[in-house]
């Protein structure tokens, strides 16, 4: 679900910017070679992208450490003294 939002909040930054350089609207990039323009533009907006995704990113890495650990439910803790079950058994 997380990879949901970002992906739409990073393709929104992406078509925004490449819209108010002016490479989206004109319908140069759909071209075989676009303009050095265009190129320009896809940069800048990629650029864009990256640096909120690498924000985020640490932003979640920050959280993380401060999330505390929760068991999984129904899982004992296994006593080593006993060996595991083999297939051949």
């Amino acid at each position: 679900m997380g990879a949901t939002a970002s992906l739409a909040l990073l393709g929104t930054i992406l078509s925004h910017r490449l819209v108010s350089a002016g490479a989206g609207a004109s319908g140069d990039i759909g071209i075989v070679a676009p303009s050095v323009a265009a190129r320009v533009a896809i940069a800048a907006a990629l650029h864009d992208a990256f640096v909120v995704a690498t924000a985020l990113i640490a932003i979640a890495l920050v959280a993380s450490f401060f999330m505390r650990s929760v068991p999984l439910r129904g899982h004992d803790a296994r006593d080593v003294s006993q060996p595991a079950a083999s297939f051949a058994d």
